[in-house]
């Protein structure tokens, strides 16, 4: 099943075939979307491939075919291919999952009151970026129940274009997920923290990190929500 014609997502290139790449890719898959694998180590990506749906091709003609492009690499090697090559995503629609941490993982890359997203953004500005699934990991992603969002955990979701932002929160749900708009695309600093956040209570509590989920409780008496953490 590919997506109806007037989603804007259409097929999906992700690039990196390393563990969250790949989750991503059965995901997507799962959900009905035509998935497209592009990576550096082409062996890896045919691995990924084999025995499904997704295509495994070089990168310059997976992001011509493809009309969104996820950035399942690193913080650096995503940011060096948007300033390098800022028009790998003309005309399409750019998901950011990278997190910009240290090597040790006890801190951000990025200078205060910016994130990977934005200056990501900033190499590529005629590209829409959205912010998402960058805060759970490779295991969440895989065993996600497709179109079963009972379990509910939460994609923090970010970014400027109205209409890219709400097609990947109904990409979400699609995917098992609840999607949640958080804002514009600055607040992506703020869901990049929350990840060097639950890094360190993971380490300081022997391996057990915080888990985003929902429900979002309404708040009696306001238009408000709040998140339920566990």
């Amino acid at each position: 099943m590919l997506a109806p014609a007037d989603d804007p997502l259409g097929t999906i290139c992700v690039l990196g075939a390393g563990r969250m790449g790949s989750a991503l890719c059965r995901r997507f898959t799962a959900a009905g979307r035509e998935v497209l694998l592009a990576a550096r180590n082409r062996c890896r990506a045919a691995e990924v491939a084999e025995g499904t749906t997704i295509s495994a091709l070089p990168a310059a003609e997976a992001f011509e075919r493809a009309a969104t492009i996820v950035l399942a690499v690193p913080y650096q090697v995503a940011l060096r291919l948007a300033q390098r090559f800022p028009a790998f995503a003309d005309g399409k629609i750019v998901i950011d999952v990278t997190n910009p941490l240290t090597d040790r993982h006890d801190d951000l890359l990025t200078a205060p009151g910016t994130c990977a997203a934005v200056e990501i953004a900033r190499a590529i500005p005629y590209t829409p970026v959205v912010k998402a699934f960058n805060t759970l990991t490779p295991e969440i992603v895989a065993t996600a129940s497709t179109g079963d969002t009972s379990h509910d955990y939460s994609v923090l979701i970010a970014g400027d274009e109205p209409r890219s932002k709400a097609a990947v929160v109904t990409l979400a749900a699609q995917m098992g997920f609840a999607g949640v708009d958080v804002g514009p695309l600055v607040y992506a600093r703020h869901i990049e923290g929350l990840v060097l956040l639950n890094r360190a209570v993971a380490a300081s509590a022997g391996g057990t990190g915080i888990e985003i989920r929902h429900p979002w409780v309404p708040v009696p008496g306001k238009n408000r929500r709040k998140a339920a953490v566990s």
